[in-house]
């Protein structure tokens, strides 16, 4: 079966109509463009609420890698690496996980470049456990009775050959810090201390 004239020139045109200005407000159709504008907030910045319950993404404009999101009761908290920057770990707060504010810095002085950190909350109080490239690398926790603050000056747990720390605790309620590798370390009650050896998962 082979094209006739009237095909080719329709095969032809198509790019030159997209380019020409076709848009898309369907979802589905990622290599059309949206034929709304990005709406803007009140310093021109772009928001990823389109205002009829439908947003664009980055939902968070900017570098803002290795995301941890809790849930906490209605609100949505949100961190992420913050490498070298000071203050560091900005905690973001949500109650729809499209529309985010700055609610407060996690870190107030340098403790090295800090990646992919677990936010969590255990009881009360809310952790973070962050991994730095810093001699030595390591593991550091801090908390805070609010998540606002005033977060605890960040202490290490000894695990300088791991990252990507994730906090979880088991039917008994024993705390574990689960680590790269398919590695994990049980935690003290507190949280703030590792107890015996790091064993494969």
């Amino acid at each position: 079966m082979g094209l006739d004239r009237r095909g080719v020139l329709a095969l032809l045109g198509a790019p030159a109509a997209w380019a020409a200005g076709d848009c898309s407000d369907a979802p589905g159709l990622p290599y059309l463009p949206p034929c709304k504008p990005w709406p803007q907030g009140i310093e021109g910045q772009r928001k990823a609420d389109q205002g009829d319950g439908r947003y664009l993404n980055p939902v968070l404009a900017g570098d803002r890698p290795d995301p941890s999101v809790l849930k906490d009761g209605d609100d949505y908290y949100l961190t992420h690496s913050s490498f070298e920057a000071v203050p560091g770990l900005l905690i973001w707060h949500s109650r729809d996980l499209v529309n985010w504010q700055p609610v407060a810095n996690a870190l107030q002085a340098f403790v090295g470049s800090v990646w992919a950190p677990d936010l969590c909350r255990h009881g009360q109080r809310y952790y973070l456990y962050l991994p730095v490239k810093a001699q030595p690398n390591d593991i550091l926790v801090t908390w805070a009775d609010r998540i606002e603050g005033p977060w605890s000056t960040p202490q290490p747990l000894g695990l300088p050959a791991h990252i990507d720390p994730t906090h979880v605790t088991d039917e008994h309620g024993q705390r574990w810090l689960f680590l790269s590798g398919g590695d994990r370390v049980r935690l003290s009650a507190d949280g703030l201390k590792t107890v015996g050896a790091q064993a494969h998962a």
